[in-house]
């Protein structure tokens, strides 16, 4: 029963499926298929390993000699032609004339270019002649004025050491033109030739012409042997020089002789692991002097100044170390001091900012020929000449480039010395118009700055100051002659290689002299007018032997004095001219024959 209904049911299915009716659609779309344009994104994936596995294994590497040879080879040099000898410096003679009747004439010489010796000479004359000029100048006797000079060198050059010699004449004169004509007692404007020349024959030291003369002669040699060794070479390096001068004084026969020996012995030592270097040296210094005045009894001088320093580099730090002595001998005296030596410099930014500190000591004689160079004014007979020693030196300053090509320096001295020189009028002159020599003890305070900039290529200036505070230990004694501050400036530019112009002044304030008071009878402390001294200079090279000059100086004509009544000028100018010779080649090149060739633009020719 159950099997017919069960095909019943199949039957009564498929019977109903074959009822429904079938349709077919058919749809036609136009599509094109196309890829679209998606932005970048700009977002790095971010992949973190989450695993770490850590890898622990032993292991052992037998070590093992390797031997490795080397030999540098062969450096082929490249010959290079020979060239023409040249001078080493330029000769050059030079004539000028100025305005009040000064002339110049300087001859200058120098040997070839050569590794065997160098040799040179230098023949200098420079005078005034004229008159006084102007109301106030006139009221002063003629002031002429001679400077000549004949300078020789010579060195020989070895392996190892360099010879070098020099020998020197000098002569200078000058008038004692220090003093004014209403001056002289019973002097009178209205007095007439005749009675004029009665009053000068009252008073030698006007009417005696080489009374009222000062000039000098100094004749000297020098000698000495120097090591040619540079810092990196660790040999004794030495430099020993012996010097002698002479000096005579003209009419009044003072003369003066100097022997002295300067040396120094020094051993450089570069550290193999540090990078610096040290260097022990030994200064040894010994004057002997021997003043001499007209029918009087020869003074000896000698003095001695040994010094032992370490110098020691470290990259930017820089120290000295070491002890300083004097032993002085005056005149059957001996006096002495030791004083210590040192110095620390430190590079805060290198080449742009040093800061140092040190102190240090030294001495000096106050010669005859040091003081005649400084003050052609001195009295004749002058009987005293002592020993200036710095008993310490304290020194401070900062030092470096601000930009570039521009130097400065600027620093502190405070120093206590004994002898001291100043120069005083002396009163027991006629005329009050010689100097004598005063010599004190104190403290002296010295602020100094140096500038040096080159702006350009062809623009260099150099502008110096110095600020000076003495603190004499005798009641009322006063730094005679010495300026408080002075300032100095330097400038030269070189438009297109061939016109140079210059500009400079000097400047001096605060200066003091003792003087005559006539209103009080009396000696008395007066402050001194300022230096202000401006000038100018033009050269023109006009080709390579020939160069015109000029020079204007004292263009404030001011007339300032540097020692008291001795007025300068005013206002004076020089022109000349200048012939160089012997940079030529002393044998012409070789000429070759010529070739034709293609040139290219921008190909450089040699």
């Amino acid at each position: 029963m159950k099997r017919y209904i069960s095909v019943i049911i199949i039957l009564l299915a498929v019977c109903s499926l074959n009822a429904q009716p079938v349709d077919t659609a058919r749809f036609r779309l136009e599509y094109t298929p196309r890829l679209m344009s998606f932005s970048k994104l700009n977002q790095q994936p971010d992949m973190t390993d989450s695993t770490t596995e850590k890898v622990k294994f032993d292991y052992y590497i037998t070590p093992q000699r390797m031997d490795a040879t080397f030999q540098p080879g062969t450096i082929s040099y490249s010959k290079v032609s020979p060239d023409a000898l040249e001078k080493m410096y330029r000769n050059f003679i030079k004539v000028g004339f100025g305005y009040p009747l000064t002339p110049l004439a300087e001859l200058s010489f120098h040997n070839l270019q050569n590794q065997k010796y160098s040799l040179g000479a230098n023949v200098h004359h420079y005078s005034y002649w004229a008159p006084q000029i102007g109301k106030e100048m006139k009221q002063y006797p003629n002031g002429p004025m001679s400077d000549t000079r004949v300078h020789l060198n010579f060195k020989k050059f070895f392996r190892n050491q360099t010879l070098y010699t020099a020998a020197g004449y000098n002569h200078e004169y000058a008038n004692y033109y220090g003093y004014r004509y209403n001056e002289w007692p019973g002097f009178n404007e209205c007095l007439t030739a005749e009675e004029y020349q009665q009053l000068l024959s009252k008073y030698p030291d006007i009417s005696d012409p080489n009374r009222r003369r000062t000039q000098f002669h100094h004749a000297k040699a020098m000698v000495g042997l120097a090591s040619n060794y540079v810092l990196e070479d660790k040999k004794l390096k030495q430099d020993v020089r012996v010097s002698y001068d002479f000096l005579h004084r003209g009419q009044w026969k003072d003369m003066e002789h100097h022997l002295g020996l300067n040396s120094f012995i020094a051993y450089d030592s570069r550290w193999a692991k540090i990078s610096g270097s040290q260097c022990y040296r030994l200064d040894l210094n010994l004057d002997y002097f021997n003043e001499k005045l007209f029918q009087q009894k020869g003074m000896n001088s000698v003095l001695f100044v040994p010094e032992a320093t370490a110098h020691f580099t470290i990259k930017e730090y820089h120290l000295i170390a070491g002890i300083g002595g004097v032993v002085d001998y005056n005149n059957g005296v001996t006096k002495g001091t030791v004083y210590p030596i040192a110095e620390l410099q430190l590079g805060i930014v290198p080449s742009i900012l040093d800061v140092y500190a040190g102190v240090n000591g030294n001495a000096h004689h106050n010669s005859l020929k040091e003081m005649l160079y400084e003050n052609p004014f001195l009295k004749p007979q002058l009987d005293t000449f002592k020993t200036t020693i710095n008993y310490i030196n304290i020194y401070g300053g900062i030092k470096g480039n601000l930009v570039k090509k521009l130097n400065y320096n600027l620093s502190v001295h405070y120093s206590y010395a004994r002898n001291l020189a100043f120069y005083r009028i002396d009163t027991t002159a006629f005329l009050r118009n010689q100097f004598e020599v005063e010599y004190h003890n104190g403290n002296v305070l010295n602020l100094c700055l140096n500038i040096n900039y080159e702006v350009i290529k062809n623009l260099h200036l150099n502008f110096e100051a110095n600020y000076w505070l003495y603190a004499l230990t005798k009641t009322k004694a006063a730094p005679y002659h010495k300026p408080q501050l002075e300032l100095t400036f330097n400038g030269k530019y070189i438009l297109k290689e061939r016109f140079v112009f210059d500009l400079n002044f000097d400047l001096a304030f605060g200066s003091k002299t003792l003087a005559y008071d006539d209103f009080f009878g009396k000696y008395t402390v007066q402050n001194m007018k300022p230096i202000l001294d401006f000038g100018i200079g033009f050269e023109y090279l006009i080709n390579d032997h020939f160069a015109a000059f000029a020079n204007i100086n004292n263009i404030a004509h001011q007339h300032y004095a540097r020692f008291y009544d001795y007025k300068a000028f005013g206002i004076n100018a020089m022109v000349g001219i200048t012939y160089s010779f012997g940079h030529e080649s002393l044998k012409a090149p070789k000429k070759t024959k010529k070739t034709s060739s293609t040139s290219f633009i921008g190909t450089p020719t040699f």
